[in-house]
């Protein structure tokens, strides 16, 4: 394998440096609210050369949920590995989504808003949420072969097809991590709940309704 040349080099440098200020300004301001001259001045680049890397605000969020996912996912997969059973390894995982969660919050949840951030010029290309639905579509692969382990080992409940449990399983994690990044600080200070021990047990009763 040939190594990176010096352009290229400055070019994944450049990138990462947008994706750095940019990531800081989304997870600060939400998508809507951070514009891109905000970020030329936190880079020190003017927009155009912003630009030449990314298409739009757009391209430039899929480009930070991507990095995001594929942090996650590095975590999923030492965790997951520790596992010997499918229903372990799905265990471990949930596990890697609480630690992602304790340590990157704020990502996590401008990582649960890729259903409602659009586009204002559909005819524009967005080659990082292509990228990131190649990624999404890699992961979710992985995942259902768990969940395949699980129901072949039998240590996952089998009334349920594995499509089924497996979108409705990340579904039900990601929402409630989702939820709880927007508004669990002020349900959990109402109640006077400790949100360790609240994580603790959602996530126990998530990962018992799988148990075969």
């Amino acid at each position: 394998m040939s190594e990176l040349s010096k352009r290229d080099k400055e070019k994944i440098q450049r990138e990462n440096e947008i994706i750095d200020k940019a990531e800081k300004l989304f997870c600060l301001n939400g998508f809507d609210n951070t514009v891109m001259n905000e970020l030329a001045k936190e880079v020190e680049y003017t927009k155009r050369t912003i630009y030449k890397y990314f298409s739009c605000k757009e391209d430039l969020f899929f480009a930070v949920i991507l990095r995001g996912y594929k942090k996650l996912w590095h975590s999923v997969k030492i965790e997951s590995a520790k596992g010997k059973t499918g229903f372990e390894k799905i265990k471990f995982s949930y596990f890697a989504f609480h630690k992602f969660y304790c340590v990157e919050p704020s990502l996590l949840s401008l990582m649960g808003m890729i259903g409602v951030v659009k586009s204002k010029n559909s005819y524009t290309e967005i080659s990082f949420k292509e990228k990131f639905f190649s990624f999404n579509k890699f992961m979710f692969d992985e995942i259902q072969e768990m969940f395949e382990i699980g129901k072949n080992d039998g240590s996952i409940r089998n009334d349920i097809d594995i499509p089924t449990l497996m979108y409705s399983s990340i579904f039900t994690l990601t929402g409630f991590f989702n939820l709880l990044s927007v508004t669990g600080k002020s349900y959990l200070n109402n109640f006077n709940i400790d949100e360790e021990k609240f994580i603790e047990t959602i996530l126990a009763l998530f990962i018992d309704s799988l148990r075969a």
